[in-house]
């Protein structure tokens, strides 16, 4: 009799397919470097997830109303543009806590990836705060 798969055990995470991404200084949007999976087939990424690590925000860096939106990009060539997911933190006048966030990747994703964050509303400067993002094997 064979065990069940543990949920946890696709938790590790390769450091050399992670990139960091400094926030942005204002208004506006950045997008880390591409994070390739494989060649194209092979691997198939199903069942892989996208991790994005962010850092606690301070109420001056992301103020009440403001927003951080985190789209998670895919293709098949390099700098892809199309969102495949979306993630949006709100500012509550309070500081926001440091947060992981999990984005599930379809089965038919192509191999490179990205992560674009585009702050609005906002006059805080995140420019100093790195966010992570890596794939979860």
């Amino acid at each position: 009799m064979s065990k069940p798969i543990s949920e946890y055990a696709r938790n590790i995470q390769d450091t050399n397919l992670q990139v960091s991404r400094a926030l942005t200084a204002a208004d506006g949007n950045v997008t880390s470097s591409d994070i390739i999976l494989g060649t194209a087939g092979f691997p198939q990424v199903e069942g892989l997830e996208m991790c994005v690590r962010l850092p606690e925000l301070a109420a001056a860096e992301l103020a009440s109303a403001d927003t951080l939106t985190i789209e998670l990009q895919n293709g098949t060539a390099a700098t892809p543009t199309t969102t495949i997911a979306t993630e949006v933190i709100t500012g509550t006048g309070s500081a926001i806590p440091a947060q992981t966030i999990r984005f599930g990747i379809p089965r038919d994703a192509g191999v490179y990836f990205n992560v674009k964050f585009t702050t609005a509303g906002t006059t805080g400067d995140m420019s100093d705060k790195t966010a992570y993002v890596g794939p979860l094997f």
